[in-house]
Formats: structure tokens, C-alpha cells, sequence
């Protein structure tokens, strides 16, 4: 920032005592001091600080001018001065483009300080404003928070992303934020940036925080995604104009319903996995049966058999399941259509589809751990009902009598032939 950029002669005597002088004059009497090329980033929030300050704020002015410069001023003005000048630095940096100022910047004696920046800080965002005058005072204000400088840099998702910071905002002019009018007036100009459904779910979207406001419950909370927001929202700008309040609100609620629903179940299966790396980070030997339970409390569906991919016993996704599958997949969707026929009702008929969900659980979890721990065995994974062996399978608690009888010498089935744990 220099002198000719801020269009005042700077004269002061620094050993004057006029008080008024030390106010009107502090930024030279800073200079005098310290080069404005030696400040480092971290001086700059320092002078930041120091231009939001108040007047009756002595103490705090003080100190941050003790900071910026090592020592206390001599006259408290040699401080209080600086906030005018400092605002009036961080104006033309945001002409510049350099610097986006947050919600607590005030241009307050800036502009009659230096009047050439009433002029200059009206750039893109003013021009559009002037389009629709009750947009022109508060983007005067809002201007400020955004580096929208020509068309190319307004975005929607700064906007959007900017909704709850403004809704738990509690010490400001809504006024200052009121810029839902001038996104209008730039759509209408610029549909191609920004569209009217964009700005109708944003509208809708803001207010919903505000809604949600409360000492207890921060906005920050209730955020969505724009896409998350349609969703939840479930109607279109058209749709709205034919919808009552209630029609809405019952919308919404099945769609929280469904949301809820989906989020437990992806926890759920969060948890799961954890406690799978947990045991087998803990555990230094296990056998397949042992993993097998562990895998087999993955979350399953008691209306379908949907649930039976390779991708559903973590760690196993190396298993062809949906190829493999595909006949017990449709033998049990027959089972369960035959239930439903036959009217039984729903707890009976989650009976047994859980009985059915510990069928495919043997033969797609345990059974191909079995076979990796096994690799010389005969026995094969059963790829329909018509190959699932009773004697193999089922129920394989074959006495020693058994063992030595004309059937399996005639099969040529070795005695000490290992087998799985059985089903049941």
C-alpha cells in the first residue's frame, strides 16, 4: 500500500502530543518505525485483529499494537489510528484479489478516510447488484466474503458450503448476508454458471438449517451435500408449486426414514470388518471354522437372497460366489416364492430364510475355507442341491462300522479320509 494509492499527504511531527494528529497520522508514525516490506504473514492477522476492534476496546487495541511492534504506544492513538488504514489495506488487497475477508470485517471511516476506494471496491459484484436495487446494499457487504471478481469465479459451491457457517452466525445483520437476491439476478444473467433449480434447493436448503438452529444442536449437524439435500428435500422446484407443507414434510420423512436405515447398515458393516482385523490381528492360529463364524455375522436380508455376492464375506472376495451360486440362488428364491404362496406369515417365513441364509453361509464361507485348508481332498464344493452328499454334507458322523463296509471299499473312499464339520 502506498502513498499515492491512498491519495493522502502524510505529515506528523513525531514528537507532537496532539492527539488528534497521532490518530490521523498512525499509519506514517508505523512506517516511521517499521517498513511496511518487513510485516510477515503472521503480522498480517495481527493487523487483521486490530482493525475489527472497537474504540472502547483499549486494552485489546494495545496489546495487538504491542505485538505488531514489540513495544506498547506512546500515545494510546498511536494504535487506535491504525485501524482505519489497516482496513483500508485489506480493501485494496481484496481489489487485488489477494485476500477474502471474513464476516467481521467492517469498512467503517475507511471510505471517507480515503474516499478514491468507495469507488474502486465496486467491482463485478456491485455491477450485478445494480441490476436489482435491493441487492445493492447488502452486496456492498457480502462483496467482501466471496473473490467473485468476474463471472468465471462465482461458484455455486461456496455458496452451498457457506449455508450453515450463516445459519449458527448469531451476532450479525441477516441483512449483510442477503445474497440469495443477487444469485438470482446473476442466474438470469448467467444461466449457464449457476441455475434456477441450484438456487431453489439452496433457498430451501438454508432455510431447513435455520429451522434446525438451536443453543443445543449446531447446523453443522444437519449439512447435506447438494445432492444428499435433493434427495432428502424429494421434490422439484415444479413439483413444490402443487404440494402442500404437509405433503412435503411426509415426503421428507420417509426419505429420513430410508437415510437412517442406510447409514445404520453401513455401520453396521463397518463394525464387522473391524472385528474381523481384530481377530485375525489377535489370533495367531485359527481354523476354518473358527474364521468361518467369525465372517458368517456379516449382515444379511430376510426378505431376499440378494445379499450373497463375492464381495459379502470380507477377506474372501477372491471367491467366485456369483458364478457358483447361481443354482442355489435359484433354488432358494423358488422356496421362498412357495412360501409366499402358501400364506405363511412373515415371522414364520424369516424363520426359515434364516435357516436358508445358514445353508448358503456353509457352502460359500466355511466350505471354501475348508477346502484352502484341505487342498488334497476329493470333496468338492456341491454347485446344486443334486451334488449336496447327505454322507458328506448333511450329516457326517459315520461310525467306524461304517467306515469298513462293503459301500465305501467298493467307492474306493480311504478310511482316514478327512471330511468338513457337518451341517447340522
Amino acid at each position: 500500500m502506498t502513498r499515492n494509492e491512498m491519495g493522502v499527504n502524510f505529515k506528523l511531527d513525531p514528537k507532537s502530543k496532539n492527539v488528534q494528529a497521532r490518530n490521523r497520522f498512525a499509519l506514517q508514525n508505523l512506517e516511521s518505525i517499521k517498513s511496511v516490506y518487513d510485516f510477515t504473514h503472521e503480522d498480517m492477522h495481527t493487523m487483521y485483529k486490530l482493525c475489527t476492534k472497537k474504540a472502547g476496546e483499549r486494552t485489546e487495541i494495545s496489546s495487538l499494537y504491542t505485538k505488531l511492534l514489540g513495544f506498547p504506544p506512546i500515545f494510546f492513538e498511536d494504535a487506535l489510528g491504525l485501524r482505519v488504514s489497516f482496513r483500508a489495506m485489506f480493501l485494496m488487497l481484496w481489489i487485488k484479489g489477494k485476500v477474502t475477508l471474513p464476516y467481521t470485517f467492517t469498512t467503517e471511516g475507511a471510505f471517507h478516510k480515503y474516499p478514491m476506494l468507495s469507488t474502486t471496491t465496486k467491482g463485478f459484484v456491485f455491477k450485478i447488484a445494480t441490476a436489482s436495487p435491493q441487492t445493492v446494499k447488502p452486496s456492498r457487504v457480502f462483496q467482501y466474503r466471496t473473490n467473485w471478481h468476474s463471472p468465471e469465479h462465482v461458484s455455486f459451491q461456496e455458496a452451498w458450503d457457506a449455508a450453515p457457517f450463516l445459519s449458527k452466525i448469531e451476532d450479525n445483520d441477516e441483512n449483510d448476508f442477503r445474497y440469495h437476491a443477487w444469485l438470482q439476478e446473476f442466474s438470469s444473467q448467467y444461466p449457464n454458471r449457476i441455475t434456477q433449480e441450484q438456487l431453489f434447493y439452496l433457498e430451501k436448503y438454508q432455510q431447513h438449517l435455520n429451522s434446525k438452529k438451536s443453543s443445543q444442536n449446531s447446523p453443522d449437524v444437519h449439512a447435506h451435500t447438494y445432492d444428499e439435500f435433493k434427495e432428502y428435500y424429494n421434490c422439484t422446484p415444479q413439483q413444490a408449486k402443487g404440494l402442500t407443507t404437509v405433503e412435503r414434510q411426509r415426503q421428507r420423512r420417509n426419505i429420513s426414514r430410508n437415510q437412517k436405515a442406510v447409514k445404520k447398515a453401513i455401520n453396521k458393516k463397518a463394525k464387522h470388518k473391524e472385528n474381523i482385523d481384530n481377530f485375525i490381528k489377535e489370533t495367531d492360529s485359527y481354523s476354518p471354522e473358527e474364521l468361518a463364524l467369525v465372517l458368517r455375522k456379516a449382515p444379511k436380508s430376510l426378505d431376499n437372497f440378494n445379499w450373497l455376492s463375492s464381495t459379502h464375506y470380507y477377506t474372501r472376495e477372491h471367491i467366485d460366489i456369483d458364478n457358483t451360486s447361481q443354482e442355489w440362488i435359484a433354488a432358494s428364491e423358488m422356496f421362498l416364492n412357495r412360501l409366499k404362496t402358501n400364506g405363511d406369515s412373515t415371522s414364520s417365513r424369516k424363520v426359515k430364510i434364516k435357516n436358508i441364509n445358514f445353508l448358503l453361509d456353509y457352502l460359500f464361507c466355511y466350505l471354501p475355507l475348508w477346502l484352502e485348508y484341505n487342498p488334497k481332498s476329493l470333496i468338492r464344493l456341491p454347485a446344486s442341491v443334486c451334488e449336496f452328499e447327505r454322507v458328506l454334507f448333511w450329516n457326517n458322523n459315520i461310525s467306524e462300522s461304517d467306515k469298513q463296509s462293503y459301500l465305501f471299499k467298493a467307492a474306493g473312499i480311504p478310511s482316514d479320509i478327512p471330511l468338513p464339520i457337518r451341517m447340522v
